[in-house]
C-alpha cells in the first residue's frame, strides 16, 4: 500500500526558502530537520512537517539546478511504500521510467528511495519505516 509522504521543492538556497516558509507557516510547523548533505543524492535537504502531518522537503544542489533554471520549483511527490520492491516493480510494469536506482536516503535514516518519471511528473517511492 502506498501512502502520501511529502512534496519535494527545488530551491537555490534552502535557508532562504525555509525562512520564508517559516514566516508563512510558523505557527503550524510541528518539526524541522537539520539541513543535511546526502552524497547519494548529491543534494542538500531539509524536511519540515506541519502539525497536520503534511511534509515538505526542500532540495538544493546539482540535481535540481536544471529545474530551477526552467522556473520549476515543485520537484516531486513522495509516497511511502510498505511493499517497496513490489511497488517498484508495479511502477515499472505500468510504464513508469526509473530515473535512479534504489538507494539509501540519509534524510530518511537510510531507508531506500527510488525516483520515477511518470506521465504526471516525478514520483519518489520511500521504503516504509519498520521502526515506528
Amino acid at each position: 500500500m502506498l501512502k502520501f509522504h511529502h512534496t519535494g521543492i527545488a530551491c537555490r538556497d534552502i535557508e532562504k526558502c525555509v525562512a520564508q516558509y517559516r514566516a508563512h507557516f510558523g505557527s503550524s510547523i510541528f518539526s524541522e530537520s537539520n539541513t543535511i548533505f546526502d552524497p547519494e543524492q548529491n543534494a542538500n535537504l531539509k524536511l519540515i512537517t506541519l502539525s497536520d502531518g503534511t511534509s515538505v522537503e526542500f532540495i538544493s544542489g546539482e540535481m535540481v539546478e536544471g529545474l530551477i533554471k526552467k522556473g520549476r520549483d515543485i520537484y516531486h511527490v513522495c509516497y511511502e511504500s510498505n511493499a517497496f520492491e513490489e511497488d517498484v516493480n508495479n511502477f515499472i510494469s505500468n510504464g513508469a521510467m526509473p530515473i535512479s536506482a534504489a538507494k539509501p536516503a540519509v534524510l530518511f535514516h537510510n531507508r531506500l528511495v527510488q525516483f520515477f518519471m511518470t506521465s504526471y511528473g516525478i514520483v519518489e517511492l520511500l521504503e516504509f519505516n519498520n521502526e515506528t
